[in-house]
């Protein structure tokens, strides 16, 4: 997601060693997302406001906000 609060995926797992949860990284929300949807399964996608607009408007192919300046 594009904040300046962002924590990368590597350092919330090396700070939680004990999650019992599979999860893969990706470059991108869009990577993450046709990733997931490539499975039969339902999705969870967590996190902030942002994060959630950011993944709506990729489920609905709009494009991504730009980062904006803060």
């Amino acid at each position: 997601i594009r904040s300046p609060r962002t924590v990368d995926p590597e350092t919330i797992s090396a700070e939680n060693p004990g999650l019992q949860c599979r999860f893969v990284t990706t470059g991108s929300l869009t990577e993450a997302i046709d990733q997931a949807t490539a499975h039969p399964e339902r999705i969870l996608i967590a996190g902030s406001l942002f994060l959630a607009g950011e993944a709506l408007a990729c489920l609905q192919g709009s494009a991504l906000p730009q980062e904006t300046a803060q």
